[in-house]
């Protein structure tokens, strides 16, 4: 797998020259991210957290966005309400770079160590 670049990669083209990008979340079949890179969309973002998604459906994903031109970006799983770094995200997250994505999305904690569901502070 070549490295992405902006001649390649919907979402970097669009990030270089100042350019809204239009993503969707991927949940299912490579078949959907083709369909969706046919439409115009420029990346989509499949969800590896809270969904079945395993590495062999991710490199087919991510295949499947590359013949179509739709940027990948891959949200890899992490416990965020822990202490501490998950050394299994960093290798996550390099693994989902090495089958092709152009970007790994990672959920992180509150500064404040407890996680908020509106953002608001008591």
């Amino acid at each position: 797998m070549l490295f992405p670049n902006e001649e390649t990669d919907r979402l970097l083209a669009n990030l270089n020259s100042g350019k809204p990008s239009l993503c969707a979340y991927v949940f299912s079949h490579p078949n959907m991210v083709e369909v969706a890179g046919i439409a115009g969309i420029d990346c989509f973002m499949a969800d590896m957290m809270f969904t079945a998604h395993d590495w062999d459906n991710i490199a087919n994903l991510v295949r499947a966005a590359r013949g179509t031109g739709i940027s990948p970006m891959i949200r890899v799983q992490s416990f965020p309400w822990a202490e501490g770094t998950d050394r299994r995200t960093i290798s996550d997250a390099a693994r989902a770079l090495a089958l092709g994505a152009t970007a790994v999305t990672v959920s992180v904690g509150s500064p404040t160590g407890s996680p908020g569901f509106s953002g608001a502070q008591g």
